[in-house]
Protein backbone atom coordinates (compact mmCIF):
# COMPACT_ATOMS: atom_id res chain seq x y z
CA UNK A 1 0.00 0.00 0.00
CA UNK A 2 1.72 3.21 -1.12
CA UNK A 3 1.25 6.16 0.68
CA UNK A 4 0.77 10.21 -0.79
CA UNK A 5 3.71 11.60 1.88
CA UNK A 6 6.50 13.01 1.28
CA UNK A 7 10.12 10.78 2.25
CA UNK A 8 10.80 14.20 4.66
CA UNK A 9 6.59 13.55 6.18
CA UNK A 10 7.42 9.92 6.84
CA UNK A 11 10.64 10.37 8.56
CA UNK A 12 9.80 13.58 10.88
CA UNK A 13 10.02 12.84 14.01
CA UNK A 14 12.33 10.50 13.98
CA UNK A 15 15.98 10.60 15.52
CA UNK A 16 18.69 8.67 13.39
CA UNK A 17 18.33 5.23 14.89
CA UNK A 18 14.35 5.50 13.16
CA UNK A 19 12.79 5.86 16.83
CA UNK A 20 12.01 8.67 17.45
CA UNK A 21 12.49 11.60 19.85
CA UNK A 22 11.04 10.19 23.36
CA UNK A 23 14.13 9.36 24.91
CA UNK A 24 15.99 12.83 23.73
CA UNK A 25 13.17 14.36 25.20
CA UNK A 26 12.91 12.45 28.85
CA UNK A 27 16.66 13.54 28.73
CA UNK A 28 15.68 16.67 28.78
CA UNK A 29 12.86 16.27 31.33
CA UNK A 30 14.64 14.42 33.62
CA UNK A 31 18.02 17.44 33.20
CA UNK A 32 15.18 20.12 33.97
CA UNK A 33 14.40 18.39 36.63
CA UNK A 34 17.23 17.10 38.73
CA UNK A 35 18.16 20.82 37.98
CA UNK A 36 15.54 22.15 40.27
CA UNK A 37 15.71 19.24 42.53
CA UNK A 38 19.43 19.93 42.72
CA UNK A 39 18.96 23.37 43.95
CA UNK A 40 15.98 22.66 46.36
CA UNK A 41 18.12 20.18 48.33
CA UNK A 42 21.13 22.18 48.21
CA UNK A 43 18.86 25.07 49.74
CA UNK A 44 17.56 22.47 52.51
CA UNK A 45 21.36 21.14 53.40
CA UNK A 46 22.19 25.24 53.38
CA UNK A 47 20.12 25.50 56.04
CA UNK A 48 20.96 22.93 58.34
CA UNK A 49 24.98 24.46 58.65
CA UNK A 50 25.43 25.51 61.86
CA UNK A 51 22.52 22.82 63.63
CA UNK A 52 23.44 19.88 65.77
CA UNK A 53 23.01 16.12 64.17
CA UNK A 54 19.74 16.11 66.40
CA UNK A 55 18.35 18.93 65.15
CA UNK A 56 20.07 17.92 61.81
CA UNK A 57 18.21 14.71 61.57
CA UNK A 58 15.05 15.80 62.95
CA UNK A 59 14.65 18.51 60.09
CA UNK A 60 15.52 15.53 57.63
CA UNK A 61 12.74 13.16 59.09
CA UNK A 62 10.08 15.71 58.26
CA UNK A 63 7.76 14.86 55.10
CA UNK A 64 8.42 17.75 53.14
CA UNK A 65 12.41 16.67 52.75
CA UNK A 66 12.17 12.83 52.95
CA UNK A 67 9.97 13.48 49.78
CA UNK A 68 12.03 16.34 48.32
CA UNK A 69 14.96 13.71 48.79
CA UNK A 70 13.39 10.50 47.76
CA UNK A 71 12.34 12.58 44.54
CA UNK A 72 15.76 13.80 43.62
CA UNK A 73 17.13 10.46 44.07
CA UNK A 74 14.67 8.91 42.02
CA UNK A 75 14.91 11.43 39.19
CA UNK A 76 18.76 11.98 39.28
CA UNK A 77 19.38 8.28 38.88
CA UNK A 78 17.25 7.65 36.14
CA UNK A 79 18.65 10.26 34.36
CA UNK A 80 22.02 9.27 34.78
CA UNK A 81 20.74 5.91 33.76
CA UNK A 82 19.63 7.81 30.39
CA UNK A 83 22.71 9.51 29.67
CA UNK A 84 25.30 6.49 30.60
CA UNK A 85 22.98 4.33 28.33
CA UNK A 86 23.00 6.76 25.31
CA UNK A 87 27.06 6.84 25.79
CA UNK A 88 27.37 2.90 25.62
CA UNK A 89 25.16 2.22 22.60
CA UNK A 90 26.80 5.14 20.95
CA UNK A 91 30.45 4.14 21.64
CA UNK A 92 30.36 0.31 22.45
CA UNK A 93 30.06 -1.67 19.67
CA UNK A 94 30.56 -5.14 20.75
CA UNK A 95 27.04 -6.37 20.92
CA UNK A 96 27.65 -8.56 24.14
CA UNK A 97 29.42 -6.04 25.88
CA UNK A 98 27.33 -2.99 25.27
CA UNK A 99 24.83 -5.55 26.72
CA UNK A 100 26.74 -6.58 29.84
CA UNK A 101 27.18 -2.43 30.51
CA UNK A 102 23.76 -1.57 29.98
CA UNK A 103 22.55 -4.33 32.40
CA UNK A 104 25.29 -3.61 34.93
CA UNK A 105 24.53 0.21 34.72
CA UNK A 106 21.01 -0.16 35.30
CA UNK A 107 21.25 -2.93 37.83
CA UNK A 108 24.08 -0.79 40.22
CA UNK A 109 22.04 2.53 39.46
CA UNK A 110 19.14 0.12 40.90
CA UNK A 111 21.36 -0.91 43.69
CA UNK A 112 22.51 2.96 44.67
CA UNK A 113 18.82 4.06 44.82
CA UNK A 114 17.06 1.07 46.61
CA UNK A 115 20.11 1.76 49.20
CA UNK A 116 19.59 5.55 49.24
CA UNK A 117 15.59 5.56 49.46
CA UNK A 118 15.71 2.98 52.29
CA UNK A 119 18.34 4.94 54.36
CA UNK A 120 15.60 8.11 53.86
CA UNK A 121 13.16 5.95 54.93
CA UNK A 122 15.11 4.62 57.44
CA UNK A 123 15.62 8.24 58.84
CA UNK A 124 12.01 9.04 58.27
CA UNK A 125 10.48 6.51 60.62
CA UNK A 126 13.17 7.12 62.80
CA UNK A 127 14.65 3.50 63.08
Amino acid sequence: MSTRRSPLAQARGLGSAGTGTGIWFTQRVTWFATLILSMLVLGLLLMQVGKSFAEVRLCLSAFGPTLLLTLFVVVALYHYTLELQEVIEDYVHHRALELGLLMTVRFGFAVVGLAAILMILRNFFGI
